[in-house]
């Protein structure tokens, strides 16, 4: 498998405020971004918006403070520990970034799988910025069984499966140059690594196939659901 490509960008703001629904609408642009989300909450929702508004204008600090303000209001509450995670990111704080993705994906029960997922992803990215690819990796598959639909993810896992495989490569090599001589040992390696990169392209191929196999299931059951919609309408 061939992954040239740098990996997909991680998501930005979120802007576009519905109603009560617990609905987002969700816009892909270059970075990280906050959520917004109108709410009964009156007291997070004000300043989750300025921390929006100064995350715009790309003072990332104060966009953070304002998240961490709304927190105290609701500690448990996905999109504001969704948003601190954006903001952290922008000011190179990974550990703060990773744990509020992490606590967010954790929190996320919104039933359309996409919310879990944009914040799963987030996540697979912060670890892949730090090289950490077997996090990484698992954060984009609990990603894509959240929205298989979700190209970025698929396309970072493919990434990431391939540094895993590029990792592992220079590993056998550091060990082959370490002064092992033996000519059996050596061809013993060299069977060894064909077998690696062999199941590792497996394993890649395998992860891709069952999540295009479940974005198929989804689209058929959707085209049947409708078709029973109609269906009602028309005994109706």
């Amino acid at each position: 498998m061939t992954v040239e490509s740098p990996p997909s960008k991680v998501r930005s703001p979120k802007p576009g405020i519905k109603k009560i629904s617990f609905i987002f609408l969700f816009l892909m642009t270059s970075n990280f971004g906050p959520w917004t989300l109108d709410s009964c909450a009156v007291g997070w929702k004000s300043t989750t918006r300025r921390g929006v508004d100064n995350y715009k204008k790309g003072d990332y600090q104060s966009a953070l403070d304002s998240f961490e303000e709304a927190g105290k209001t609701d500690e448990k509450n996905p999109t504001i520990l969704y948003n601190k995670g954006c903001a952290a990111y922008k000011l190179q704080d990974i550990g703060q970034s990773r744990q509020s993705f992490q606590e967010a994906a954790g929190l996320e029960t919104r039933n359309d799988g996409n919310s879990r997922a944009e914040a799963l992803y987030n996540l697979g990215n912060t670890y892949l910025s730090e090289g950490k690819t077997k996090e990484a990796i698992e954060s984009y598959k609990q990603a894509l069984l959240s929205n298989p639909k979700d190209a970025d993810a698929r396309h970072n896992l493919a990434l990431a499966l391939k540094q895993k495989e590029e990792k592992q490569q220079k590993q056998n090599e550091q060990q082959k140059n370490s002064g092992q001589k033996n000519e059996n040992n050596s061809q013993e390696k060299s069977q060894d690594n064909k077998q690696s990169r062999e199941q590792n392209q497996q394993e890649s191929q395998s992860l891709l196939d069952a999540y295009e196999q479940e974005e198929a299931r989804q689209a058929q059951r959707m085209k049947k659901r409708r078709a029973q919609e109609q269906t009602a309408e028309y005994d109706w």
